[in-house]
């Protein structure tokens, strides 16, 4: 978005007849839709690290990344409609999104922290992405999957609304 800001490109796209959340809806799947490829590689060579990979772990997998990765295309859609440069788009994604990487329980187990870090964990909507995965493809997760799937999906539509918000209003005021 930013480059396409920079480039001139995103003016040719304002004067097409679509709305201006259509816009932002279009890039948060070309985004997710990268994300997903890359998901399905991993998902694909997961025989190298021992995990048995069936059609219906796979599938199912397949299914939860869809709102995992459009909410998180929303974080950053989100944050690119309020930087100009790409730089500090890159600074803010590094503030925002090492701390959701590190507290989502990618990297260690939430069970087992203070009280303290793990409200900050639970208040991470990428952690209930990863133990969602977790659950689907190794059987066991801190909780349950339902909740995992309530929060992803509910996490995927308020951001990418917002986004959508913030980008036609920040486009309104250059106008």
């Amino acid at each position: 978005m930013i480059v396409d800001r920079q480039y001139g490109f995103l003016k040719e796209i304002m004067v097409a007849p679509i709305s201006r959340p259509s816009i932002v809806f279009g890039k948060a799947l070309g985004i997710s839709t990268a994300a997903i490829i890359q998901g399905v590689i991993l998902l694909l060579l997961s025989f190298i690290v021992g995990v048995t990979m069936t059609p219906v772990i796979f599938v199912l997998s397949f299914l939860f990344m869809i709102p995992l990765s459009v909410g998180l295309a929303g974080v950053g859609l989100l944050i690119a409609s309020f930087t100009d440069s790409l730089e500090g788009f890159n600074l803010i994604m590094s503030f925002v999104v090492l701390p959701m990487f590190l507290l989502s329980g990618a990297l260690f187990p939430v069970t087992g922290l203070p009280s303290i870090l793990q409200g900050a964990v639970y208040l991470d909507p990428l952690t209930y992405g990863v133990d969602g995965l977790r659950h689907i493809i190794l059987g066991y997760g801190a909780i349950p999957t339902y909740i995992d799937v309530i929060v992803v999906v509910v996490f995927a539509l308020v951001l990418i609304l917002a986004s959508a918000f913030m980008f036609t209003r920040r486009e309104q005021e250059l106008m």
